[in-house]
């Protein structure tokens, strides 16, 4: 079992937080497991004209706990609906 340290949006970390979103939809480019935890630091995308605000890390996080783990040939057809690059994962929040 791995930990991935990984970025998330506000508008994405706020429901996660308060346990109401219990998934997350990222690109496959960890080979993500079941019973991998996931440490999902919240972070705002750089703003203004050519990113001229930078991002950064807004000094909160969370972290979650990988349940399932569905891939886009689960769906059994092709081409598949969304890119296989992609997996959506069940989470379950980790008491700290």
């Amino acid at each position: 079992m791995a930990e991935h340290d990984l970025k998330i949006w506000p508008q994405f970390f706020k429901p996660v937080s308060e346990g109401r979103a219990n998934f997350q939809f990222r690109r496959n480019d960890r080979d993500y497991q079941e019973g991998d935890t996931l440490r999902l630091r919240e972070w705002e995308p750089p703003t203004g004209l050519l990113g001229a605000t930078p991002g950064r890390y807004t000094g909160r996080e969370v972290v979650v706990r990988v349940t399932y783990i569905m891939r886009v040939f689960d769906f059994g057809e092709w081409p598949p609906p969304v890119n296989p690059d992609y997996v959506i994962m069940g989470t379950s929040l980790v008491e700290k």
